[in-house]
């Protein structure tokens, strides 16, 4: 009985201990949220000083569930660091027994999270992270088995600070969607992690990822759309002296992250980037100069961390455009691609496949100062002195041993590129437009000297096209080229040729082909050329001055010492001899006088050995042919002007040369106007004909009725008909003519008076009757010498003058020039003497008059009065008998 009523106390006594350890577990239990809301605040507040505050947190203790509302945590200023709407965690109790932490669900909702980089470098976390580091060094142990089956963060935003400047980059994502399943710390089951967030430059930012904690192990991929770069404003500009980017970014890839023996082993594949509607000015502020691209794509990019090697398929480029301050365009391109790019960051060495570049257009302008516009363009985009100064490398921190990177490309093509060139230092103006450019070489290096195959085309808008086809060496421009020029116009030279003559190129074009040999040692190109179609107007009219079909030289040598041809042809030349009514020629009043307006000032005493012995620019043709060319003479210096036409002009001229003391041989023939023919034959200096000629020019039957203006001026009177042929000898010694030439006349008639201030009055009729034979042809000799260094000198003048002393001669002693067809003098044909008293004449007397019966026989136009006379003798005479 005892033992029973001891037992039933001691049963009563355990239960009421039960009873009161319910009732303080459960009032624990429902004052424990109550407890850790006022706790977590107290010790917040005083191990940071951070202001903590939440919502009563309600828990679920049979479902193991907490729900936590409402939890701001600022930091003692009062700034922000983290805010949320709700957090909810569903724990699975039946794991517990197990020793495994498993978290059914984790949701949380309206988070807000700021992180900010401050001025110190340090996170505006950090204080009250250091506040709760534990002081004691942790042991090492093996975090505890968790296992996460699902976690969301709804409607988040994740704000991002950069302090650091005075111009504060501010960002934020949101709203921010994370969810994660079936995450766990030690399977080797993948969890599945996946973000979504939109971001306050307009990006729209995903993630999904595969993630093994047991050994670290994360695969996904990620994508950014939409990514606005003039958002980013207060980001970007503190970090570069341009004006902020503007343009939208899109980016994907996929990645994977490892850490095998506990390094990251990090790889990224397929990423893909777009840069669309791109602009950048080069200052932020001001007018300057712009890059806008209307795309950049990226294509299949790959980076592996661990052996530190980038590969990408391609980069393309479309709608370049380089702008400067006035926002013309001075480059654009329309595309751009660059293909199987390999960069080994390691090695230090990049590897392309193909560069190809598509049509464009480059504008080169010189303005009248010599500053050229791309020059400027690329001065507006330099940075300012200050920063060059900053980022120039201190001198004692190069390295003896710095590996320089290395680079090769494959292949490069640029195809139909453009380029208009204008200069304006060049009076007055020059300009020049190139298009279809095509270059295409292989095998670039950063080896400078290496020799790259080399091919090249351009047509030229005015008319033409270049083509190249050997190898370069970048480091001296050293070439091997075959050239092809195919009728390139000549209209370009206009601008260069005004200092010089005032013509104009209407037409021509230039062909040549061969090959171009450069190198420090040598320049020289070996092949052909050939000017066709060439004319050559007076400046400022219609009127040609130089026209021919075609200038062609199959074989050419030139070099910077001089030029040879081997052979000339020049067909189809059709120039003019023009002298003007004050004697100058057309030639000279085309030249442009560059010294007329220079001071003059003594020349150096000349040294001819010194002069010859400097090596000049020397040049030689072997053969110069003349075929089917053509040449009109005038003179309007005359009183009556002349003019005729040499045509159907062919010759030869060998041995051209500059070489001092140097003679051309010329055989040279033409016709004159309808029946006249021209020949010249002999040597001459062709660069320096006053120092040495030897020439004979013969003239045959040239009508001589169109050489009125000359016998008009000089002799008063007009030819009504003859013909002319004339054999000149043109003889020229340092400057000293000597000519001996023969004038032959055939059938010669004068026609009326002229006036003429410089006319002789001549009896030229008794002239003609006296010199004339009985076939009416006049056979004169007329030697002509004169000094070509006297400024008077005129050639016409001295013929004119000598033919006029001739004349004279002739009307004043008629009988000597009838002597002299016979041997006879003046004396014996001058007068027939009689005996004085006789009838009948002596011998001699008959022999004398037998002989002025033949001259005038020869001279029909002569006609002999006589008149009888008689003396004093004849009567004493007479008285005799």
């Amino acid at each position: 009985m005892s033992l029973s009523f001891t037992n039933v106390l001691r049963s009563k006594k355990l239960l009421i201990s039960l009873g009161v350890f319910v009732v303080l577990l459960t009032t624990l239990l429902l004052a424990l949220p109550s407890i850790v809301q006022s706790q977590a605040q107290s010790i917040v507040l005083e191990k940071s000083g951070h202001v903590l505050t939440l919502d009563k947190p309600e828990i679920n203790y049979f479902q193991l569930q907490v729900r936590l509302p409402n939890l701001y945590l600022n930091t003692p200023e009062q700034e922000k660091l983290l805010a949320f709407k709700e957090l909810y965690v569903d724990l699975k109790g039946t794991a517990l027994f197990k020793g495994v932490i498993e978290l059914d669900s984790i949701r949380v909702d309206g988070l807000d999270l700021n992180l900010a980089l401050l001025p110190n470098e340090e996170l505006n976390w950090t204080a009250l992270i250091k506040a709760f580091e534990s002081k004691e060094p942790e042991p090492e142990s093996e975090p505890p088995s968790l296992i996460l089956d699902h976690l969301q963060i709804s409607n988040a935003r994740l704000g991002v600070e950069d302090r650091r400047t005075p111009s504060v980059f501010k960002t934020s994502f949101e709203p921010l969607n994370i969810e994660l399943r079936d995450l766990a710390t030690r399977s080797d089951q993948s969890g599945l992690f996946e973000l979504d967030a939109k971001t306050s430059f307009d990006a729209q930012f995903k993630l999904n990822a595969q993630i093994v904690l047991q050994e670290l192990n994360i695969k996904g991929d990620l994508s950014l759309k939409e990514l606005n770069l003039a958002k980013l404003e207060d980001l970007i500009g503190p970090l570069t002296p341009t004006g902020t980017p503007k343009g939208i970014v899109d980016l994907s890839t996929q990645f994977s992250l490892e850490m095998p023996d506990g390094k990251p082993a990090v790889q990224v594949t397929d990423a893909k980037l777009e840069l669309r509607d791109f602009r950048v000015a080069a200052k932020p502020n001001a007018p300057s100069p712009e890059i806008t691209l209307d795309k950049l794509t990226i294509n299949s990019g790959n980076f592996d961390l661990t052996q530190l090697l980038l590969n990408l398929e391609s980069i393309q480029l479309t709608g370049l455009e380089l702008m400067d301050a006035q926002q013309s365009k001075p480059v654009t391109l329309n595309s751009l691609q660059v293909k199987a790019i390999e960069v080994d960051l390691s090695g230090q060495h990049a590897k392309v496949g193909e560069v190809n570049t598509g049509a464009g257009q480059i504008m080169v302008k010189r303005d009248a100062a010599g500053a050229l516009n791309l020059q400027t363009l690329a001065e507006g985009w330099a940075p300012p002195a200050a920063a060059k100064a900053e980022s120039a490398p201190a001198e004692g921190n190069k390295s003896a041993d710095h590996k320089p990177w290395t680079f090769e490309v494959a292949k490069f093509n640029l195809d139909g590129l453009g380029l208009n060139y204008a200069d304006d230092s060049i009076k007055p103006g020059f300009a020049v437009g190139l298009k279809d450019i095509q270059i295409s070489t292989s095998g670039i290096t950063q080896d400078l000297s290496k020799a790259l195959p080399l091919k090249a085309s351009l047509n030229i808008e005015s008319g033409g096209k270049i083509e190249a086809n050997g190898q370069l060496t970048p480091a001296d421009a050293s070439t091997q080229l075959t050239l092809n020029v195919q009728d390139l116009g000549l209209q370009l030279a206009n601008p260069f040729m005004a200092d010089f003559v005032k013509l104009e190129l209407v037409s021509g074009t230039a062909s040549t082909q061969g090959k171009l040999t450069f190198n420090p040692s040598q320049t020289l190109y070996q092949g052909s050329f050939a000017l066709a179609n060439l004319r050559l107007n007076e400046k400022g009219s219609t009127k040609p001055f130089l026209v021919w079909k075609n200038l062609n030289a199959p074989q050419l040598t030139a070099s910077p010492e001089g030029v040879r041809i081997s052979r000339l042809d020049l067909k189809g030349l059709d120039t003019q001899l023009l002298i003007a009514k004050d004697k100058s020629t057309n030639i000279s009043r085309l030249l442009v006088n560059k010294e007329a307006n220079k001071p003059k000032t003594p020349s150096p005493p000349s040294n001819s050995k010194a002069d010859e012995s400097k090596s000049g620019f020397a040049f030689a043709i072997d053969r110069f042919n003349i075929n089917s060319s053509e040449m009109d003479f005038a003179d309007e210096s005359l009183i009556l002007p002349f003019g005729t036409r040499i045509h159907t002009l062919n010759g030869v001229v060998t041995g051209i040369s500059n070489k001092p003391g140097s003679r051309s041989v010329v055989k040279i023939n033409g016709e004159v106007d309808e029946f006249g023919e021209a020949v010249a034959e002999g040597q001459l200096n062709l660069l320096d004909p006053t120092a040495f000629m030897d020439l004979k020019v013969r003239f045959r039957n040239v009508e001589m009725t169109s050489l009125t203006p000359y016998s008009a001026t000089f002799a008063g009177r007009k030819i009504n008909s003859g013909k002319l042929s004339l054999n000149l000898e043109y003889n020229i010694q340092n400057q000293q003519l000597n000519s001996n030439n023969q004038v032959i006349i055939d059938k010669l008639s004068l026609g009326e008076r002229v006036d003429s201030p410089d006319a002789v009055s001549l009896p030229l009729d008794l002239a003609i009757a006296l010199l004339e034979d009985s076939n009416g042809r006049i056979d004169l000799g007329l030697p002509v010498s004169g000094s070509l260094n006297d400024p008077q000198f005129s050639y016409s003048a001295l013929v004119w003058k000598a033919l006029g002393n001739l004349v004279s001669k002739v009307v004043t002693s008629p009988f000597r020039a009838l002597g002299s067809l016979f041997g006879s003098g003046e004396e014996e044909l001058a007068a027939i003497a009689f005996e004085a008293g006789s009838t009948t004449l002596s011998p001699p007397q008959r022999e004398n008059l037998s002989k002025l019966g033949q001259a005038l026989s020869k001279r029909p136009n002569l006609v002999l009065e006589i008149h009888g006379t008689w003396s004093a003798e004849d009567k004493n005479a007479i008285q005799v008998l």
